[in-house]
């Protein structure tokens, strides 16, 4: 529509993601937690969805509460359509404790380095 924002997302790597990351209050797994980072998500969603059409959108959104987890979501058709936890429900979620696991830093380091190799 022609209006100008001046939105900054926390950490965007061309054709790679957009991270965004917050330190919540919260305890962790208590509903104000899951609050904060379902809204974080969704922050960074919009950043997706704000980026210019011929610069694509990345294939992974990242939402970080510092010190304590990581989510990772995907949308691999790289539309900006329906990104969904990654690589499952039951696995989208990364405690710092889990990046001990050389499987947990190496589906980190593809993320990071080369999407498509996924």
């Amino acid at each position: 529509d022609g209006s100008v924002h001046n939105r900054r997302a926390d950490l965007y790597r061309r054709g790679c993601f957009v991270l965004e990351s917050k330190k919540i209050r919260a305890g962790e797994n208590t509903t104000g937690w899951d609050k904060a980072l379902k809204r974080a998500f969704e922050q960074a969603q919009g950043y997706v969805r704000a980026l210019p059409a011929w610069e694509g959108r990345p294939p992974f959104i990242l939402v970080v509460d510092v010190g304590q987890v990581i989510e990772c979501y995907s949308e691999f058709s790289r539309s900006g359509g329906n990104y969904v936890p990654y690589p499952s429900p039951a696995q989208h979620r990364i405690r710092l404790e889990d990046l001990r696991d050389p499987e947990v830093r190496e589906r980190l380091r593809l993320v990071w380095l080369d999407p498509d190799a996924l």
